[in-house]
């Protein structure tokens, strides 16, 4: 897992960026309380970094049954 967000930080993403994504690579759709308690992130920051990763183009968000839920556009898009 270390190995993978160093990965994603030499992409240009930050730290909690890389637990974000990867969080969502790991669990696919999912609300972000959801990301903040498998990434151990702060719920705020969590979802400041998904609107972050959504400008990359890295998360797209869709709301189901007026609950909002992220997930990951493949890895391979970071190539």
């Amino acid at each position: 897992m270390e190995n993978f967000i160093k990965m994603l930080k030499q992409t240009g993403l930050t730290n909690n960026e890389a637990k974000v994504y990867l969080t969502l690579i790991k669990t696919g759709r999912t609300g972000g309380s959801e990301i903040a308690k498998k990434s151990k992130i702060y719920r705020p920051y969590v979802y400041d970094n998904l609107k972050k990763l959504q400008e990359k183009g890295l998360v797209s968000e869709t709301i189901i049954k007026n609950k909002k839920t992220f997930s990951a556009v493949s890895p391979e898009k970071l190539l």
